[in-house]
């Protein structure tokens, strides 16, 4: 094993929220209910800086569960439930908002009490100087092995203290008082990793890279 170690550790305990692509529950579309919408629009709506003069009506397709939270195939498209809206309240968690939507199950009902979940928290540079870089196996017994970084980190000095925010190119970052209350009350749907334990694929970042410069 090829093996870089991180220069220094992060101070705080930070998780990715993911998609856990299970089967069971629905997932969001638009297609039929808001084709205008486009994929950067979407981009806007996740990070709260697109208002809506009216509900962003929604489909779902894949599964039936209702969870309290809903993915999207347009990744950027997330609907919660009124259940955790009040969690995320009481608790004060910061960096989030929501906007209205109207949500139909796959029969072209409504589903009550759901709303679009957008993060205003900060969007903060990926650092993979930090992140321990491995050769890992062949995945199968004729492919090759590949390189991943390991871990996932960000310069903390400039963390403005949200507890819901972003760091780029990887997604929704949640601190440890959201993981707690995800796992405490049992919010449904979701995954959620420690970023000591995510894994970025060589290549692709290397392909991003490639992609930058070439626009350069």
């Amino acid at each position: 094993m090829d093996l870089k170690s991180t220069s220094y550790p992060m101070r705080n305990k930070f998780f990715t929220l993911e998609d856990p692509l299970a089967d069971k529950p629905l997932r969001i579309c638009v297609s039929g209910y808001s084709d205008w919408i486009t994929v950067e629009q979407s981009n806007l709506l996740i990070r709260g800086k697109l208002v809506l003069d009216k509900s962003l009506q929604l489909g779902t397709y894949q599964g039936g569960q209702a969870t309290d939270f809903i993915w999207s195939g347009m990744p950027s498209i997330i609907c919660i439930s009124q259940r955790v809206v009040d969690l995320f309240r009481s608790n004060h968690v910061t960096g989030w908002t929501i906007y209205p939507v109207e949500l139909h199950n796959r029969k072209g009902q409504l589903l009550t009490e759901y709303h679009g979940f957008s993060v205003i928290g900060k969007e903060y540079k990926r650092d993979l100087s930090r992140s321990a870089l491995i050769t890992k196996p062949p995945p199968t017994t004729k492919g090759k092995a590949y390189q991943v970084y390991k871990g996932l980190c960000f310069n903390e000095n400039e963390w403005s203290g949200e507890d819901i925010f972003f760091i780029q190119y990887s997604g929704i970052i949640i601190t440890e008082k959201v993981k707690n209350i995800i796992q405490k009350y049992k919010i449904t749907n979701t995954r959620i990793i420690a970023l000591e334990e995510v894994e970025i694929d060589k290549f692709l970042v290397d392909m991003k890279n490639s992609n930058i410069n070439n626009n350069i």
